[in-house]
């Protein structure tokens, strides 16, 4: 076989191997889930059990968390303990003055935040970003 023929072969042997290579990142990427809910949160001293409402995509109404906590709890630096839906990201903040960044990403279990803003009645946004980057 000539040197010719061979470099022919293995040109057409990576024009597929492309090909393919760029037929399953555009499948992959069709297929990232979009499911973004928060499935528990809680508080160090919280009273009660968190009411959870999903965010409804019929009517555009967002999701909610509410938590109850006795009158003289330090609320000024709590560490959140939750679960996201698999894929998906919580990120302190609304989405509207939020910056996707490192420094927003809320992990379960660490980092202390501030939940005074808006006392008495606190409401406090958080963002769940779902692995396709849709939010809620």
């Amino acid at each position: 076989m000539s040197k010719h023929l061979r470099f022919s072969k293995l040109l057409s042997m990576l024009a597929i191997m492309l090909t393919l290579s760029f037929a399953w990142n555009s499948a992959s990427a069709q297929n990232s889930s979009s499911v973004k809910l928060v499935t528990s949160f809680s508080v160090p001293g919280q009273v009660g059990s968190t009411v959870i409402v999903a965010p409804n995509a019929s009517t555009g109404a967002m999701g909610s968390l509410a938590i109850t906590l006795p009158y003289a709890a330090n609320v000024a630096s709590l560490v959140a303990t939750f679960q996201v839906t698999p894929f998906a990201q919580m990120y302190w903040g609304k989405v509207t003055n939020l910056t996707m960044s490192p420094a927003n990403l809320m992990t379960s279990g660490s980092g202390a935040r501030d939940y005074t803003t808006g006392l008495p009645t606190s409401t406090l946004f958080v963002t769940v970003e779902a692995e396709n980057h849709s939010y809620d």
